[in-house]
């Protein structure tokens, strides 16, 4: 991990000229591990799913997050990994490392979301949202049944159906690169 000093300082002064609703959303992009390379196409169902981004009679959630995903990239907050030759339209995303932490902090000290990996592995979640790195105890879910927000990535389940069956409150679940998990609760 990178070590924040007076960076957080200067990019505190980036994040808090963000308009409040886009906030959220960048906040979310803490939630992946280091260096990923993130779709903005999934990126963007992610936050309309978690209520992100609001109804528009102009136009579409979908093309209010686009905007917003924008947004971010015209004011440095994320880096264009790659743009489609059609419209030049953002297709994928990666934060800084810098960036990264800083929403990474911001995103526990406001309550927001608890990022838990390898290293740090939590058996109580304090928050509504929670994003997992490469393993997870199958605690979790027991001791977290206020749980609205699952992101998982490559994890290892030893048991994914008593894991997840806890959660009754879930609305997002996400669990890319999931290893060992054969079914789902009903």
């Amino acid at each position: 991990m990178v070590q924040m000093g007076r960076s957080a300082s200067i990019l505190g002064l980036s994040y808090n000229d963000l308009p409040y609703l886009l906030k959220p959303c960048f906040l979310y992009i803490a939630a992946f591990p280091e260096d990923s390379i993130i779709s903005a196409s999934k990126l963007m169902r992610l936050w309309v799913a978690e209520g992100f981004i609001p109804e528009e009679q102009r136009r579409t959630m979908e093309e209010t997050a686009r905007v917003w995903l924008d947004n971010l990239v015209q004011r440095c907050m994320i880096q264009v990994v790659e743009r489609s030759k059609a419209g030049g339209r953002v297709k994928s995303i990666r934060i800084h490392d810098l960036l990264r932490e800083f929403g990474q902090l911001e995103a526990r000290r406001d309550g927001f979301l608890q990022i838990c990996s390898s290293d740090n592995m939590a058996v109580s979640i304090w928050s509504h949202r929670a994003a997992f790195h490469n393993r997870i105890n199958d605690e979790v879910a027991v001791s977290s049944p206020h749980l609205r927000t699952l992101l998982g990535f490559n994890l290892i389940l030893t048991n994914g159906r008593r894991f997840l069956n806890g959660l009754n409150l879930l609305r997002v679940l996400d669990l890319e690169g999931t290893r060992d998990l054969k079914e789902l609760p009903k």
